[in-house]
């Protein structure tokens, strides 16, 4: 196990204590290999749904996917990576769709319907999110989260650098599709893909069942070196937390090859996304 736990590099990113983040660690059905669907699959893609409101249990409204968020979005990924978001039937999109290029989209699961007479002449995203994804809670019911998210027709998507706005930097908002094999043990999708999407919401909101959620430790109940934790940070898959001397720690660190590494006893009941094979 690395011992190296302190952040050391210059200019590190500052922390607010007042952010709250939770890990979506929901499970893949039960017994859905038996489901003769899906009988030859080797692992299930995971998603769960969200609501527009705070007060409903109904999944949300599709969101439109515009050509600029999808300009954006190809900016996030990789060849794979992309083909997996702009495919039907996957996690993203389930049904056919026609491209800017007039070029139609089907599905290539039995997941979804082929039908190029009624085919959408634009990408319809499904309002979920994606387990084990984090995700940065900014508002509450009584019965609901809500989470941050980009509000589809609100955002200017030419004007996001995707140097500053991605996975690593704000892994809330660019989750990473995740599959769950036979073992509970969570793999990329399509036996390696590493695939970025967006969280996304109407103006009304993502608002996400608050069973759903696992949230971290309280910091304050750590003490690192004489100095007592008050908040985190998020860089990638990694946990961060921020002292109260203005030092910086990391109580969880995740990479491909190693898995996750946990630190000063700080520890989460939940699962994490496998980085890529890049990231440090």
């Amino acid at each position: 196990m690395r011992s190296v736990t302190t952040i050391n590099e210059r200019g590190y990113k500052p922390f607010n204590p007042s952010d709250r983040f939770a890990v979506a660690n929901v499970f893949a059905p039960d017994g859905w290999w038996n489901d003769p669907a899906y009988s030859s699959w080797n692992n299930t893609p995971m998603s769960e749904k969200f609501c527009d409101t705070g007060y409903t249990e109904s999944r949300g409204r599709n969101i439109q996917a515009s050509n600029s968020m999808l300009d954006f979005m190809h900016k996030q990924n990789n060849a794979a990576g992309i083909k997996f978001c702009e495919s039907v039937g996957r996690l993203i999109c389930n049904r056919p769709w026609i491209d800017r290029f007039g070029k139609y989209r089907g599905p290539d699961t039995g997941t979804a319907t082929d039908d190029p007479a009624n085919a959408d002449k634009f990408m319809n995203a499904e309002p979920i999110i994606y387990p084990v994804n984090v995700y940065k809670i900014i508002d509450e019911s009584p019965t609901h989260y809500r989470i941050d998210a980009f509000v589809h027709d609100d955002t200017n998507w030419n004007g996001l650098d995707p140097k500053i706005h991605n996975w690593v930097n704000e892994p809330w908002l660019f989750p990473k599709m995740c599959a769950e094999n036979k073992a509970r043990n969570i793999q990329n999708v399509m036996g390696g893909v590493d695939a970025f999407w967006l969280t996304l919401s109407q103006r009304s909101g993502a608002w996400v069942m608050k069973h759903l959620l696992v949230f971290p430790p309280d910091p304050q109940q750590y003490v690192v070196e004489g100095s007592r934790g008050v908040g985190y940070r998020l860089h990638g898959a990694n946990w961060i937390m921020g002292l109260e001397n203005g030092r910086q720690v990391y109580v969880r660190r995740v990479t491909k090859a190693e898995g996750v590494r946990e630190y000063y006893g700080w520890h989460i009941n939940a699962r994490s996304v496998v980085p890529p094979a890049w990231f440090q």
